[in-house]
């Protein structure tokens, strides 16, 4: 998943790939993706093995995919909001609709939902009231929004900003040391510290007691 490199380490991947690729005696093959990218597309270029699936042309596969990762989503947001069949049927036709082919905007719509603990009555209306945007920077844009109406939005501010900044993901005590604590419970407790990282979870993610951001282009969003 190229898209999900560094800006620094994604030229030293395709150096890597390029010369295994290149070697006769390698018997490694790649599987990669990417959004189309120039940079990408002429480094992987010299390659003459390789072969190139295009997404945009095999839009019934991807839609495909697509839609059976949303039957599954659906699944786990029914349960989360003890929804009925009535509404899962229905949050599951206005997802498909206006997913336009993106995993991405699917898992951020319904985990915010499942975050926010919505009764299962509001479920389909504010699907409808948040939109799955044409773009994600739409998206982003609206989750941006849903985060300054939080108490806690200056801290939420801050461990973004941080882990835009930095070289490499974060661990949760690295976090600490970067942002302004609103107090010392709340930097010695990594239960608290792990819910205001949740708040962010349409940006972040939590493996391991390390951050990480959800995709690249949520981070490029940031940054731009």
């Amino acid at each position: 998943a190229l898209d999900e490199c560094g800006r620094n380490d994604l030229p030293k991947l395709l150096d890597l790939v390029v010369k295994f690729s290149k070697d006769p005696r390698s018997r490694v093959q790649w599987i990669l993706t990417s959004r189309k990218l120039p940079k990408i597309e002429e480094k992987l270029r010299v390659d003459d093995q390789k072969h190139t699936i295009s997404l945009e042309l095999n839009e019934g596969s991807v839609t495909g995919a697509v839609e059976n990762y949303i039957r599954a989503k659906v699944q786990e947001l029914s349960k989360a909001c003890e929804c009925d069949k009535e509404t899962e049927k229905a949050a599951g036709s206005f997802l498909t609709s206006n997913a336009h082919g993106t995993f991405l905007r699917v898992a951020l719509v319904c985990q915010n939902l499942i975050l926010r603990s919505v009764p299962r009555w509001e479920v389909v209306s504010l699907l409808q009231v948040e939109q799955v945007s044409p773009g994600l920077e739409d998206l982003y844009r609206q989750i941006v929004q849903q985060l300054e109406i939080l108490p806690n939005f200056s801290l939420c501010r801050q461990i973004l900003a941080a882990n835009t900044t930095v070289y490499r993901p974060l661990s949760l005590q690295e976090l600490t040391a970067l942002v302004e604590m609103p107090s010392k419970q709340l930097s010695d407790n990594p239960k608290e510290l792990k819910r205001i990282i949740e708040l962010c979870g349409s940006f972040l993610s939590l493996r391991e007691e390390t951050v990480y951001f959800v995709h690249q282009s949520a981070k490029d969003f940031l940054l731009g």
